[in-house]
């Protein structure tokens, strides 16, 4: 069944109510069209796309490792440097102290 030329018409309800001289217009009648017409790119793409994802899951996987190690070594990072801190701060005052 043709569309109306120039106008894009599109018979939107439910299938008992659509009259069936338009139901090659309906909603539900053209996506059923047009994946039949192109289901096959569809079945051909769908290794490639699980392929793909299963890279893209590994990737993300490896970063969120990445940045947990980050974080570990900012937080010895930070534990040191606080330490140090400490420890001229004592012997500033221990030191400080005794003089």
């Amino acid at each position: 069944m043709k569309n109306c030329g120039d106008l894009s018409v599109i018979r939107v309800g439910r299938k008992s109510q659509i009259n069936p001289a338009v139901y090659g217009l309906s909603l539900d009648s053209l996506v059923k069209r047009e994946v039949d017409k192109r289901g096959h790119l569809f079945a051909d793409n769908l290794a490639q796309l699980r392929e793909n994802l299963s890279h893209l899951n590994k990737a993300l996987d490896d970063s969120e490792k990445e940045r947990h190690k980050f974080q570990l070594l900012k937080r010895k990072e930070k534990v040191r440097c606080r330490m140090s801190c400490f420890k001229v701060l004592w012997n500033k005052i221990f030191c400080f102290s005794f003089s």
